[in-house]
């Protein structure tokens, strides 16, 4: 059997493919440009969430943040390596997290790692 029929079955080639088709059109200016952008988002959305604001302000806030980081990361997509220990995939996406400097994602992060690691144990 040909090594791609095997990979396409088990679903890692599919992966490859999907992963490369959606971050083949990004430039590198692009990809900065995009994590300024998700910086700036997540600013203001801290600054509405501080701030005694209007509740339709903050909500705008907030999914203008997640649309930027949603944009950003589906342009820059994380990439682990199989066979690299699961707490170094871990490290390598809060690694995204701190350089978006959202506070919320990382938080999300290390929770669902701990959770991950409670039911390895």
């Amino acid at each position: 059997m040909a090594l791609a029929a095997v990979l396409n079955r088990s679903g890692s080639f599919r992966i490859e493919r999907r992963v490369a088709r959606a971050s083949r059109d990004y430039t590198a200016q692009d990809i900065a440009r995009l994590l300024g952008a998700a910086r700036e988002a997540i600013a203001d959305d801290m600054r509405a969430q501080s701030q005694l604001v209007d509740e339709a302000i903050q909500t705008r806030a907030a999914l203008r943040k997640w649309q930027a980081v949603h944009r950003y990361i589906r342009a820059a997509p994380y990439r682990d390596e199989s066979d690299a220990p699961r707490s170094r995939h871990w490290q390598g996406a809060l690694a995204i997290a701190r350089a978006l400097g959202d506070l919320d994602l990382g938080r999300r992060l290390i929770t669902l790692s701990s959770r991950c690691a409670r039911r390895r144990v």
